[in-house]
This record gives structure tokens, C-alpha cells and sequence, in this order.
């Protein structure tokens, strides 16, 4: 799923937008690899109430 969003959207973003997109439990480490290989930047990561990171703030 992360790979697929990473491809599409960019053409959903206007120019400066971010993407915000939620980390489920256990999948930060391979989340950011597909991140970082097609070419976003991690603005952030914010917890959720229990302190877990929950959500990528994502730019291109």
C-alpha cells in the first residue's frame, strides 16, 4: 500500500503540499525505506496517545 501511494501521490499534492499517512503498529522501518527510495522527504512523525509513532508528515 505505502508503495503505491508513494507513486500516485504526488499528482494529488499541489505544489508545497505534504502528505499525512498513518503508520500501522510495527511498520515505521519498512514504511520510511519506501518513503525514502521514492524520493519524499519525512517533515515529522507524530506519536499517538500511547507515545507510538502513528503518522508520517510526508513532503516532495
Amino acid at each position: 500500500f505505502y508503495r503505491m501511494l508513494a507513486r500516485r501521490a504526488p499528482d494529488w499534492l499541489n505544489p508545497g503540499g505534504c502528505l499525512l499517512v498513518e503508520i500501522g503498529d510495527g511498520r515505521l522501518a519498512d514504511g520510511q525505506t519506501v518513503w525514502d527510495h521514492e524520493g519524499w522527504n519525512t517533515e515529522g512523525v507524530i506519536p499517538d496517545l500511547d507515545g507510538r509513532p502513528r503518522v508520517w508528515v510526508l513532503t516532495r
